[in-house]
């Protein structure tokens, strides 16, 4: 039983990701989005290593939330990073709409190895494309609508995001296979159909 998302509000049809940059300052901007907790396990300090690789200047990471470690990444991102602080989750599926692709660069650790993070059927769901390291149930889920690079290797990172935004026709594509897999396995939907039956088993 996997996390699930409600595919209903994470519908990427209800929103304008051209306004939403304008909203969020970001306009003309290449946006990819952190949406989770920023913690060392989670390859954040790859993705800046493989951004500031690409010397690609519209290029930008928004990071959510707040703590020490958010603080000690701006120091290394400098302008490439943006910290937009806690942020409701109700918001998330407008902040995945203006974003151009989602990276999940975790970690080869035993704590990446021992979880799925949420923010990846978020991702999904909102058809975005999505690049992320062969690392715990990743490549079974993302099989066949995502780009899935070895772990703990920034370069690799690089040469993937360079892919994405080189073709956005193809990377708007993945990002589509990636919502309609999220639909049939992923959904809330998807979740209550494993879930129902075990209920009704002890429902007596």
């Amino acid at each position: 039983l996997y996390h699930g998302v409600d595919c209903d509000v994470f519908d990427p049809t209800e929103f304008d990701s051209v306004e939403l940059k304008e909203k969020w300052g970001l306009t003309g901007k290449k946006v990819i989005l952190f949406g989770g907790t920023a913690l060392p396990h989670k390859g954040v300090e790859d993705l800046i290593a493989a951004v500031k690789m690409l010397e690609e200047p519209s290029l930008r990471i928004v990071v959510m939330g707040e703590n020490s470690y958010v603080a000690s990444l701006q120091r290394i991102a400098g302008d490439c990073l943006v910290r937009i602080g806690v942020q409701p989750y109700s918001l998330l599926p407008e902040l995945l709409s203006l974003t151009d692709l989602v990276v999940l660069p975790q970690r080869r650790t035993a704590f990446a190895e021992a979880q799925v993070p949420g923010k990846l059927f978020d991702a999904m769901a909102m058809a975005k494309p999505i690049i992320a390291t062969a690392v715990s149930d990743l490549p079974e889920i993302l099989s066949g609508c995502a780009l899935l690079v070895k772990p703990d290797d920034p370069a690799v990172v690089a040469e993937a995001i360079e892919v994405v935004l080189r073709d956005p026709d193809s990377a708007a594509e993945m990002g589509w296979r990636a919502r309609k897999k999220c639909q049939e396995k992923y959904s809330w939907d998807a979740m209550e159909s494993i879930l129902i039956p075990i209920f009704q088993r002890y429902a007596s």
